[in-house]
């Protein structure tokens, strides 16, 4: 797994080098904050969060952000995983598998970091341990429930003509399918700012009242009527759906603070997407035709019970569209049905 991180970041405090580019800040010590977060042109040594003065407090003004690709993440896995299989008698066979799992690392969000759903910037000095946590990929509880059952209505024919027609018609019909219950895999919160002016984006932010957080798994979607709410920073954000409410902006912070040690109290990875509960099935029978030919009939449905399982919400704080989900993970129910004669 590869690791990714930045050198030649903005220093705080730093006296910036002397060098053309940095005139007429070379030799100046970059050490003070503005009371003023929106001024655009402090003070010779002061930033804001609208004028960091990335450039000209980077160690090497020649460069810009320098990508560290190394092999240096690690990652662990624990599960426990039992397993009971029933074998074919009766007409029913099953099998059903469960995993109980942990799976932490230090990355494994997209390639490279970054504001989205990618991995959450590495905060100096700790290195990869400031990244430390749950694994995107991570699925708590796993069931999965294969099966397959002949159907024994009218098995057996009777006497009659109508019984045997009914046998023929109603009888020998093979249900099957996958049953899938899991638990929803983890994403982060991210701040929409360089939080500690260092040049890199994908910052967390701090979390300030977990009181606010009525869940940390954001598990429905659905509209509800408009409401205004007040965001740190006093932005306001039009609450739309009921995901947003699980996950109100006013429960994080984004404070203004330089130097490349400094990230949020928010971890990485603390929130969980909705999990999955679907059933795909599938109904098929024979029908003899001749000693030699039958006619094979199969009805396939996917997600049959047509559930939504809800897709990422927006992760960026400090968006009016923060909480949102705009997609969904399956696709709606689908069905397909074959005929197949075979001679």
């Amino acid at each position: 797994m590869p690791f990714y991180d930045f050198d030649n970041r903005a220093e705080f405090p730093i006296v910036s080098p002397n060098h053309p580019f940095n005139a007429p800040f070379g030799g100046v010590l970059f050490n003070q904050i503005d009371a003023n977060p929106n001024n655009t042109s402090p003070a010779p040594g002061v930033i804001s969060r609208t004028q960091p003065r990335i450039n000209q407090r980077r160690p090497d003004p020649n460069y810009s952000n320098v990508v560290r690709i190394a092999n240096g993440s690690w990652s662990y896995y624990h599960a426990l995983q039992a397993n009971v299989q029933k074998k074919y008698s009766n007409g029913l066979w099953f099998d059903v598998a469960y995993t109980w799992s942990k799976a932490t690392d230090t990355g494994s969000e997209a390639t490279a970091p970054g504001a989205g759903e990618t991995n959450a910037v590495v905060a100096r000095p700790l290195g990869g341990r400031s990244n430390k946590a749950l694994s995107r990929f991570d699925t708590r509880h796993r069931l999965t429930i294969t099966y397959s059952y002949l159907l024994p209505f009218f098995a057996k024919p009777g006497d009659s003509v109508a019984s045997h027609l009914l046998t023929e018609t109603l009888g020998g019909w093979q249900l099957s399918g996958v049953t899938t219950f899991a638990s929803g895999n983890p994403f982060t919160v991210f701040s929409n700012f360089d939080v500690n002016a260092d040049g890199i984006g994908g910052d967390r932010p701090d979390l300030v009242n977990p009181s606010l957080l009525t869940t940390r798994s954001i598990d429905n979607g659905r509209a509800v009527a408009p409401v205004t709410v007040t965001c740190s920073g006093g932005f306001t954000q039009a609450v739309t759906t009921v995901s947003q409410l699980q996950l109100p902006c006013a429960a994080f912070g984004t404070a203004f603070r330089p130097g490349t040690a400094n990230i949020g109290t928010l971890g990485r990875n603390t929130f969980f997407m909705h999990g999955i509960n679907n059933w795909n099935i599938a109904l098929a029978k024979r029908f003899r035709v001749r000693e030699t030919q039958s006619l094979h009939f199969r009805a396939e449905y996917y997600n049959v019970f047509n559930r939504v399982q809800f897709g990422l919400p927006s992760t960026t704080l400090e968006l009016t569209t923060f909480g949102r989900i705009t997609t969904q993970r399956n696709a709606a129910r689908f069905a397909q049905m074959a005929l197949r004669y075979i001679f």
